[in-house]
């Protein structure tokens, strides 16, 4: 549960700091790096901004307390640049005040210009504070869509300050849809160029011998010291994000460093020293460092007094109570928790008050209030489930099977129990296939990017023999020569590049079945079925879902160990494969569970379809490697009457057949339930 707490307490942040592009002499290319805010400030007013800028991450009141008298100047005389440093000043520094409808008048005043002055630039900024107002306030799939809108925008410019920044904030995006693998790909990639920009900065100044060299002197050091800052950001994210994937050594490395670093600064920041601290305890606490984990939160707690904000402080007090809770100390575990809810509202972090609630129910029970603490449990349960808070659901599971374990009724602590199991099993394939999906994006970029540069590489060449045969007559032999000699490199470098190609094509093929296959079974796996279900809803006639799950399957592998465990699952599912028609579709879901989507017009083909996968499974021993073994299956049916609902209404179909499936366990096993809302109808 420590984990879900490292909430985003700090996302990165990234402000206009541009002249108008009329005003500057800006190449558009790869090597020169469209960057003019290096230049801009060599005045006065354009240090101040930048001072505000990163006053807006420490203390956003006093930014904006300054930044109100910098705006009885006349600021629509201003450069289009500076005056969109300034809205962006607001919207950081609202945001960071959580005043998130000043935040949102702020971005429409900066739309208004974006359509007022059409500019790559300016687009890119406007849908990067868009997508920090939407993490913000928790609309995670509209912030990704604008933050990629904002790194595209920027990607045509090469601004690549602006890529970096928004790759952060995209990193801390995924990581909250759960997305760890392509998280810490973004994360690691904006942290490169931090550091980078940073050694830039350094040469800079030791290199400049302009007239206002004390002017740009100050200004890059201010640049430097928010590249710093950045980097701390990251690798905060970073830290968050080995937390989230359970690498406990990598978190700790990390840890000790950003803190390390917030440390040796001058002038402290609050708000990423208590995050940091905070983050340190969830390490320590799973490392079993308790003490060192409580002595993490009282600093925490020692910066947060600083800050007055309620969502570190209620993040500080949830930790402070589930540590208790670790060291079996649940009278002052539920005070915390106690505190903790009292300070929720209705605008409050629903991350934190879910945990707040979890921890106080939790020591409810412990301290003998059962029934209140469960009764509790259950009515968080359901709250994340209306709000779709899936990254709980595991914790929330746990929680109550050992409750309801602890309590004696082992029928309900089986029930949950089962759920967690499930959620776990999917969780780990869920991130097997993150995995494979980002380093599949990875072997697409690096293919990519080898295609660019053979392609300039021909091009170049294509334009010195141009060049060369608009010489004189000497020069034309040895340009034929060179012509002859480039032809036969272009020739050996197609047939070599047709190879790879035909390698590439054989990987892909191997990406693509690993993604849509079950290892062990050979079957198609759960995500195949879930992408191909658009396809199923445009074939022709009635069909039917059925979830099929093996009767006592963990007794058999608790009896005879995972191997035969494993030995029973292949052949169940090289029965089922046999026993279905070309057109049905067979998949394993997961676990001991299998899914078939059957092709019928009448019960009775439907019946006599689920006679015959009932019949190959029961009729003859499974012949394993410690002898044979009777197996046998129950099934839940959904009939699918318009399977042009079949996209729509998938999730209720299958939520339809587990009922089914449920009713199948409940009565008897071995048999075959169709799904009824009155009454469940069994099929044999």
């Amino acid at each position: 549960m420590k984990i879900l707490l490292c909430i985003l307490l700090f996302p990165t942040l990234a402000l206009a700091r541009l002249e108008p592009v009329s005003d500057l002499t800006v190449d558009y290319n790869k090597q020169n790096n469209f960057s003019p805010r290096k230049i801009l400030y060599n005045s006065l007013l354009g240090q101040q901004l930048l001072a505000m800028e990163e006053l807006t991450f420490s203390q956003p009141e006093k930014a904006l307390a300054q930044l109100s008298k910098l705006s009885l100047l006349k600021i629509e005389s201003m450069s289009l640049a500076k005056r969109v440093t300034i809205h962006s000043i607001y919207i950081n520094a609202h945001l960071q005040a959580e005043n998130y409808e000043l935040a949102k008048s702020s971005i429409a005043s900066l739309e208004a210009l974006s359509k007022e002055h059409h500019a790559e630039w300016l687009d890119a900024f406007l849908y990067h504070n868009k997508s920090k107002f939407l993490l913000k306030t928790n609309k995670l799939t509209e912030a990704l869509v604008a933050i990629n809108i904002a790194i595209k925008e920027a990607k045509l410019i090469y601004f690549n300050g602006l890529i970096a920044d928004a790759k952060g904030v995209r990193g801390e995006i995924h990581a909250r849809m759960g997305n760890s693998a392509q998280a810490f790909h973004d994360q690691l990639s904006a942290l490169e160029y931090f550091v980078q920009e940073i050694q830039v900065i350094h040469v800079f100044t030791e290199n400049n011998n302009n007239n206002n060299k004390e002017i740009i002197n100050n200004a890059y050091i201010a640049l430097q010291q928010s590249n710093e800052r950045k980097t701390i950001e990251t690798l905060s994210s970073l830290v968050r994000l080995s937390i989230y994937r359970k690498e406990w050594l990598n978190a700790l490395s990390y840890s000790e460093n950003v803190i390390s670093l917030l440390n040796q600064q001058t002038i402290k920041n609050p708000r990423l020293l208590a995050g940091n601290y905070i983050n340190n305890s969830v390490i320590n606490d799973y490392l079993k460092q308790p003490q060192k984990a409580l002595s993490s939160l009282l600093k925490a707690k020692k910066y947060a007094k600083k800050l007055n904000e309620q969502r570190i402080t209620l993040a500080i007090y949830a930790n402070l109570a589930d540590n208790q809770i670790r060291q079996e100390n649940y009278l002052k575990a539920k005070e915390y928790a106690d505190f903790c809810v009292a300070q929720l509202t209705e605008g409050s972090d629903q991350y934190i008050g879910s945990i707040c609630l979890i921890n106080q129910a939790h020591a409810m029970i412990w301290l003998g209030e059962k029934t209140k603490g469960i009764e509790q449990l259950l009515n968080v349960h359901k709250l994340m489930i209306e709000n779709k808070l899936n990254i709980f659901l595991i914790d929330i599971y746990k929680t109550l099977y050992q409750s309801y374990q602890y309590i004696g009724d082992y029928k309900q602590a089986l029930y949950w129990f089962e759920k967690y199991h499930n959620f776990q099993m999917e969780k780990n394939t869920k991130e097997k296939n993150e995995d494979i999906i980002a380093l599949e994006q990875q072997f697409n970029n690096q293919t990519k990017e080898l295609e660019i540069n053979h392609l300039t590489s021909k091009n170049e060449l294509q334009q010195e023999l141009i060049l060369k045969k608009n010489t004189s007559l000497l020069f034309a032999a040895i340009a034929t020569i060179l012509g002859v000699i480039i032809t036969v490199y272009l020739v050996f470098r197609v047939t070599k590049l047709r190879s790879s190609n035909y390698s590439l094509n054989t990987s892909n093929r191997k990406l693509y079945d690993k993604s849509y296959n079950d290892h062990l079974t050979t079957l198609y796996n759960r995500r195949y079925i879930e992408e191909q279900r658009n396809e199923e809803a445009k074939k022709i006639g009635k069909c039917s879902l059925i979830l099929i799950d093996i009767d006592y399957f963990k007794k058999v592998n608790d009896t005879f160990g995972h191997d035969v465990g494993d030995e029973v699952l292949i052949e169940i599912a090289k029965r089922l494969k046999q026993s279905i028609r070309q057109q049905d579709t067979i998949v394993r879901w997961g676990g001991e569970e299998f899914v078939a989507l059957v092709n019928h017009e009448t019960q009775v083909q439907l019946e006599f379809a689920i006679k015959r996968l009932l019949d190959k499974i029961r009729d003859h021993d499974f012949i394993t490697s410690i002898g044979p073994l009777n197996i046998n299956v129950s099934m839940g049916i959904c009939h699918i009457a318009d399977r042009k609902l079949l996209e729509s209404k998938w999730e209720k179909s299958v939520k339809s057949a587990d009922d089914a499936l449920y009713y199948a366990k409940k009565h008897g096993r071995n048999c075959a339930y169709l799904y009824s809302p009155n009454k469940m109808e069994l099929i044999t």
